[in-house]
């Protein structure tokens, strides 16, 4: 749906404001199509199983890792600008005759955004991973999204800098509000 064609198809049709939108619109419902039709074969190969009712201590770790994963998802969410990522502020700004929101951002904000757009790598690699049951089907899409992530992500020493500058910036405020 990023391609170009479907682009000035979006612009065609009047909703390039939209598109964004759309995207994240489309996108979930595939992803909830395919959650709510995957169907595992009950006698399928399971590259590893471990009985986390025998073992209390494994349960913990796993869900332990789980929660502190979508933790820090859920905290990259609110660092990134999610009205922006999800289209809801294009359409805002035009209805308010507004410049669109990412000519207000800085550019090495704007670099950074087309390098990376979710919020956590590791997080999510962690939440496919850490199971105690790994199926091959599980595996396959477990190995997919993590090599899409690893390819599609490319953030640089520049990326870290700039978010280390930002975190600074973040402190210091914090530190003046406090004090």
């Amino acid at each position: 749906m990023r391609a170009a064609p479907v682009k000035r198809f979006w612009k065609a049709i009047g909703l390039e404001l939209a598109e964004r939108s759309l995207y994240n619109i489309a996108s979930s419902y595939c992803l909830l199509l395919m959650l709510k039709n995957w169907k595992s074969s009950p006698t399928q190969y399971c590259l590893w199983f471990f009985d986390v009712e025998e073992n209390p201590t494994l349960w913990w770790v796993l869900v332990g890792a789980h929660v502190l994963s979508w933790i820090v998802v859920y905290g990259g969410s609110l660092m990134v600008d999610l009205p922006e990522l999800i289209g809801l502020k294009h359409v805002y700004y035009d209805i308010n005759d507004l410049a669109p929101p990412m000519s207000y951002k800085s550019r090495d904000l704007q670099d950074y955004y087309q390098r990376y757009r979710h919020p956590s790598f590791v997080a999510l690699s962690v939440v496919l991973w850490f199971t105690n049951g790994m199926t091959i089907d599980r595996s396959l899409l477990a190995l997919v999204w993590t090599l899409y992530m690893y390819l599609a992500w490319n953030t640089t020493k520049v990326d870290l800098k700039y978010q280390q500058h930002q975190l600074e910036r973040k402190r210091a405020e914090l530190a003046r509000v406090t004090n």
